[in-house]
């Protein structure tokens, strides 16, 4: 793949009600990947399980579906003690958060 590719955005539609806060939201998830990050080097576990548990409670309200789904992954995988898996998931997340492109707005009916 080439460093185009891997840099193509991922834009995720979100409902419009959801514009005043997203800013916050994704200040506080990119804050969270920091956190992530630290608790990987540490192995910890239990601590990579508690806030993958918090993204993946948020994440779908925010309608941020593969940040849930991830979210849901990466918090099994803490809590089987995996740690590589945990590794490479929260290098998607990574990814995927600065990738991230929010747009508001309804999905349009095909009919």
């Amino acid at each position: 793949m080439s460093g185009d590719e891997e840099r193509t955005p991922i834009r995720v539609r979100v409902d419009p009600m959801l514009e005043p806060i997203m800013d916050r939201y994704l200040e506080i998830r990119r804050r969270e990947q920091k956190d992530l990050a630290n608790a990987l080097a540490a192995e910890d576990m239990p601590l990579l399980a508690e806030i993958a548990h918090r993204i993946k409670g948020s994440a779908a309200a925010y309608g941020l579906k593969e940040l849930d789904r991830k979210a849901r992954e990466l918090e099994q995988a803490a809590v089987a003690q995996e740690v590589k898996t945990c590794a490479e998931i929260i290098a998607f997340l990574d990814d995927y958060m600065d990738r991230l492109e929010v747009t508001f707005g309804h999905k349009r009916s095909s009919t």
